[in-house]
């Protein structure tokens, strides 16, 4: 199910247009920084928990060695930290 299939499943289901859910979803889900609830609570470092539905949150990790396995030469890069 993608956002415009579940903006009409919402719209179906709470009698209302399909602008106004598809605008509510996008204000929930968006992932552009200070628009979607859920990416704005995450930016603050704070968790996201929906009953019933799942928890989100993030972590902090080390720089670390990485290669590329897919190419011939292996050369050491540095990922950043996450």
């Amino acid at each position: 199910m993608n956002k415009n299939e579940m903006a009409e499943k919402l719209a179906n289901k709470c009698d209302l247009s399909q602008a106004k859910a598809q605008e509510i979803i996008s204000c929930i889900f968006d992932t552009k920084p200070g628009t979607g609830v859920i990416a704005t609570e995450l930016d603050a470092s704070r968790k996201v928990q929906i009953a019933g539905f799942g928890t989100f949150g993030t972590k902090n990790r080390a720089a670390r060695q990485g290669r590329n396995r897919y190419l011939r030469y292996q050369e050491p890069r540095c990922t950043p930290r996450a």
